[in-house]
């Protein structure tokens, strides 16, 4: 090879390595929101109604030695989400599924309070043991 070939094929292995290293960063932060949300409304992934990718969120990430979250691989698998861009599309969707659900539950938790307000009041049931 040339060293004008040397020097490109150079360029594009670090242009390659700082690609992977940012889609990496990105896929991890989006693991990390969904297992936030996914705890945050008790989804467990070995639960019957968590779906496959449920359970391939929760199985993404490792911690490194240096105590940072790393992908338990590259690849997709059964218990890993990988890194590719199918990754990123579905874990933004579920990311905004989990939200949404989040949102759907604090409405209704609301409407429920605002109904338990209104029986109690019909029952005429003190402040004090409400």
């Amino acid at each position: 090879l040339t060293m004008e070939c040397r020097l490109r094929f150079h360029q594009k292995q670090v242009e390659m390595k700082s690609e992977l290293s940012t889609r990496s960063a990105a896929v991890i932060q989006l693991v990390r929101d969904c297992q936030d949300h996914m705890r945050d409304l008790k989804i467990e992934a070995e639960s019957p109604d968590a779906t496959v990718l449920d359970r391939r969120i929760a199985g993404s990430l490792v911690r490194s030695k240096d105590d940072s979250f790393m992908m338990a691989s590259k690849h997709r698998s059964d218990t890993c989400v990988g890194i590719g861009s199918v990754a990123m599309d579905e874990l933004t969707k579920r990311l905004s599924e989990l939200h949404g659900e989040k949102k759907r539950r604090k409405i209704k938790l609301q409407e429920m309070g605002l109904e338990i307000a209104k029986l109690w009041e019909k029952l005429r049931v003190p402040e004090e043991e409400q």
